[in-house]
């Protein structure tokens, strides 16, 4: 997958050919400023509010990240095209190629939905801070990273904690659950800010609004009844369309189908880029809205 993505970039770098600002705009900032940038950039308020489930919100999440910061996102849950090589949901969430000129991330879908938006998150931070990534899980990263952990890491934890889940806001929703236990009121959080109840207890321990041994029992509760019971969402099926978009993203199938119509960009090279044949790629720069808004 890193190598595919690197080829990508790659060649992605030599097509856009100029500087993007947003990588490294925060190397030397805080993680709440980042936040509060990200959150206006991509008008995640308007996302979430208008996203029905957790795996629209992850859909338009990465669409937003793609358009308006012009970053790469792959998704994937497969190694390449082939469904019975699925990707090892405990070896790795995700990672961050961060290109000053062509900044790529990468999330593995197999798995939660919940874990997925909180990666994407993450490897966000990882190109606003302008270094490369290749991460685990993250909320165990975040989990280690309350008190100590690499700097880095403890940045991209707390920008995705505070970009998905506002301080403000969170502070706010959390008082009006009060009269719910602990583990209901971290339920009702993580439907309303599109994350999981463990993102949640993580979020309300890191803001000192549960003591530590409450947050200790709740989250091996939530861990097990997570494991039993969430919905994976892992992306799966769907048509074939609609799944090269996300392997290799609308911003990147654009550019390909522009090079090639502009005859900047071979079909024996553009399709492998693709991870097609030739001949898919001819369907595709003759009726491109059929990948674009699958």
């Amino acid at each position: 997958m890193v190598l595919d993505a690197v080829r990508k970039r790659d060649w992605y770098r030599e097509y856009r050919a100029r500087t993007n600002p947003v990588v490294g705009l925060f190397r030397e900032r805080s993680a709440a400023e980042a936040a509060d940038w990200a959150s206006r950039e991509l008008e995640i308020e308007a996302i979430r509010r208008d996203s029905p489930t957790w795996s629209t919100f992850r859909s338009r999440l990465a669409d937003a990240i793609e358009n308006r910061l012009d970053v790469l996102v792959l998704r994937n849950s497969v190694v390449g095209n082939n469904t019975h090589r699925p990707l090892d949901e405990n070896e790795f969430a995700g990672f961050a190629l961060a290109d000053p000129i062509a900044p790529l991330i990468f999330v593995n879908t197999r798995g939660s939905v919940a874990r997925s938006i909180f990666t994407l998150a993450h490897e966000l931070g990882h190109v606003l801070a302008a270094e490369d990534a290749l991460d685990s899980d993250p909320f165990l990263d975040i989990e280690e990273n309350l008190d100590t952990g690499r700097d880095r890491e403890r940045f991209c934890d707390r920008f995705a904690a505070e970009l998905l889940m506002p301080e403000q806001d969170f502070r706010s929703a959390w008082s009006e659950a009060k009269d719910e236990d602990l583990d209901r009121r971290c339920d009702l959080l993580a439907a309303r800010f599109r994350v999981s109840a463990r993102a949640v207890l993580v979020r309300a321990r890191a803001l000192h609004l549960v003591p530590k041994e409450a947050f200790d029992e709740a989250r091996k509760r939530i861990q097990g009844r997570e494991k039993r019971t969430e919905d994976h969402g892992t992306e799966r099926g769907g048509n074939f369309w609609t799944n090269l978009a996300r392997k290799n993203s609308k911003r990147f199938l654009r550019a390909v189908i522009e090079a090639t119509r502009n005859g900047d960009l071979t079909y024996t090279y553009g399709a492998p880029l693709l991870g097609i044949g030739p001949d898919a790629l001819v369907t595709i720069i003759n009726d491109p809205e059929k990948v674009i808004h699958a």
